[in-house]
């Protein structure tokens, strides 16, 4: 009794083992069987995040023109409201980081 049980405990463990084999290599092999390649509306190979702030000093217009000059084919930047309601280009809430005023 002892043997059957134990050889039907290898088996599943066999069977698992070989499922789990199996679905790997297909998933190796053919990745997209789970996840279908969807079509972008906008393809985009170049992007400036923060406007270029990684060749120059982000949000700025040294930083846009770079990006043009580079061939960019997205700018993203960051728009904040000032407290008497002015728009500014700033990813941070304050200027503390950019220019040390609070």
């Amino acid at each position: 009794h002892y043997f059957i049980q134990s050889n039907l405990s290898l088996m599943l463990l066999a069977y698992a083992a070989s499922t789990y084999l199996v679905s790997s290599l297909l998933l190796l092999i053919f990745p997209r069987l789970l996840h279908k390649t969807r079509h972008v509306p906008f393809p985009s190979r170049f992007m400036a995040h923060r406007g270029g702030g990684g060749e120059f000093p982000e949000n700025t217009m040294a930083a846009f023109r770079g990006a043009v000059k580079i061939g960019v084919d997205v700018f993203e930047l960051d728009v904040q409201m000032t407290n008497d309601g002015e728009v500014m280009v700033c990813h941070d809430d304050d200027l503390s980081r950019v220019c040390g005023v609070p």
